[in-house]
């Protein structure tokens, strides 16, 4: 019985796992959050409502935090946030979590999040991260910052006011795809797959092992079931 709880409990903790299907991924995901900055000041976003390239005059370049798959919690409280370097009290909120963000290309990924309303009429501000294979390109995690963040490399950085969205994008060895598409037989698992494979021959077991058990006290009939009572009032426990 509690062997099958605990798979439940394991079940549900992975139904929101984070990442691009495909890849690993593990070195861009493990530090809090990765940062890097902007010295051109066109490439920063705004801090009003007015166009990406016409920022205020004493702007001096900002430096851009994020987190593929939680909100971040010293720096702001989005997954991708700027904080502009001569007023490091304000910060825009380029993007928020809201469950797994990724898509996977051949040899790439991104991950899309939505922001605040900055500059666009009514439309939020989404924001983009592509990561490009680049089997050279090997991130240096360790490099760290206050609260376990680290440098990332310069990416490429644009702006497209139309569909008000910005996009970095970066060259990195996670992005080289692992599992072979379209291949049957090396094609990853899925998380819920996997989790059947250990709940019901564990469930199978914890059966098995029971009725054994209460064989061997000279219990027969319905009264082999292990943990009787639990399964007759299970029903009513669920409704």
């Amino acid at each position: 019985m509690l062997f099958f709880l605990i798979t439940l409990h394991i079940l549900y903790v992975n139904a929101d796992l984070c990442g691009p299907e495909g890849y690993y991924a593990g070195d861009l995901l493990s530090p809090s959050y990765w940062y890097f900055d902007i010295l051109n000041d066109t490439q920063c976003p705004p801090m009003s409502k007015s166009s990406f390239i016409n920022n205020i005059s004493n702007q001096t370049g900002c430096r851009i935090y994020f987190n593929l798959c939680n909100d971040m919690i010293y720096q702001c409280s989005g997954t991708v946030c700027a904080r502009y370097l001569q007023t490091q009290d304000y910060v825009i909120i380029l993007g928020q979590y809201d469950g797994n963000p990724f898509d996977e290309d051949s040899d790439s990924f991104h991950a899309t999040y939505q922001g605040e309303q900055l500059f666009c009429g009514n439309n939020d501000l989404k924001t983009v991260i592509k990561f490009n294979c680049d089997k050279k390109s090997i991130w240096n995690k360790t490099v760290s910052k206050e609260h376990g963040g680290a440098m990332a490399p310069q990416p490429l950085v644009s702006f497209d006011q139309n569909l008000c969205q910005y996009s970095m994008v970066f060259n990195n060895s996670n992005a080289c795809y692992v599992v072979p598409k379209n291949d049957a037989k090396s094609r990853k698992i899925s998380n819920g797959s996997f989790m059947l494979m250990l709940v019901i021959p564990g469930f199978a077991l914890y059966m098995l092992l029971g009725i054994l058990f209460n064989l061997a006290r000279g219990k027969r009939g319905k009264f082999l079931i292990p943990h009787l009572e639990f399964w007759t009032q299970l029903p009513d426990l669920i409704m």
